[in-house]
């Protein structure tokens, strides 16, 4: 049989399975996350030539592959960045000891002598920057250090390793935080929004807006309305319009109270 022929059947195969949109979802998700073309074809229930097929003449699918290997790339890249600011961290004398640690762990052999004879302190900066390494997993990082959790929960009681705890949590804020800013810098809409909504949120970019409402009413009552944006669903690009006019609001509202000035019932409108 041909190399044509077989071809031939496959793209026949392959028009037996029908292909629906939602499914372009899934390749993506599955594509960043770095899964095989196996288990892609499986999760979709489809045979793995079929999935190929798809791939080459599918639109849909060939654009969902190509986006998640892009998604993919940029979350290793952004994995290597924490890596190298996590490791730059590590004193230069305590480097050799971590390849070693790196070493065995790869290959599941047990932690050198060299390691174990470590003061107690550099055994503790290892163990923290593993523990950091590893997403601040307490197992992973044990076993990275080869050293027993009953070990580092008598440390816990030291002042001073917990200091060193709280320094390195405050190093991944430090380093997130100089990532949201890199994101608003280039523009990226979501950095954008979550940064006014965190940081701005005392300037009327918070989750809630609080819309006051004056007028004649029966008893004369100032009402105050809690609305939650997030609830309405509206897309981002609406709820930041929102956030903005308010803001502009609140800007006029003050500088109008600065002039002490009164504002006509033609103006206020409700």
């Amino acid at each position: 049989m041909t190399t044509k022929t077989i071809k031939k059947k496959r793209n026949s195969s392959a028009r037996k399975y029908k292909f629906m949109p939602e499914m372009t979802f899934l390749v993506y998700d599955m594509v960043k996350q770095g899964q095989t073309r196996e288990a892609i074809s499986n999760r979709l229930g489809i045979p793995l030539h079929v999935y190929k097929v798809w791939m080459k003449n599918n639109p849909a699918i060939a654009m969902a592959v190509a986006q998640g290997k892009v998604r993919l790339e940029e979350m290793n890249r952004g994995h290597e960045a924490l890596d190298e600011y996590i490791l730059g961290r590590l004193p230069p004398h305590l480097k050799p000891f971590w390849d070693e640690c790196q070493s065995c762990y790869r290959n599941g052999d047990p932690i050198p002598m060299s390691v174990t004879t470590l003061e107690v302190n550099e055994r503790q900066i290892l163990f923290l920057t593993a523990w950091m390494r590893f997403k601040f997993s307490t197992a992973k990082a044990l076993r990275f250090t080869g050293l027993k959790r009953d070990t580092v929960n008598n440390w816990m009681t030291s002042p001073r390793f917990k200091k060193m705890m709280a320094e390195l949590q405050e190093a991944k804020r430090d380093f997130y935080e100089d990532a949201l800013i890199g994101c608003v810098l280039r523009g990226e809409t979501p950095a954008i929004i979550f940064a006014n909504k965190t940081i701005n949120k005392d300037r009327g970019y918070g989750e809630s807006k609080d819309v006051t409402v004056k007028g004649e009413i029966a008893h004369n009552h100032e009402h105050t309305h809690l609305i939650d944006l997030d609830a309405l669903n509206l897309p981002i690009e609406v709820q930041a319009a929102i956030a903005e006019a308010m803001e502009k609001r609140k800007k006029f509202d003050e500088d109008v109270a600065s002039r002490n000035l009164t504002l006509s019932k033609d103006i206020i409108e409700i």
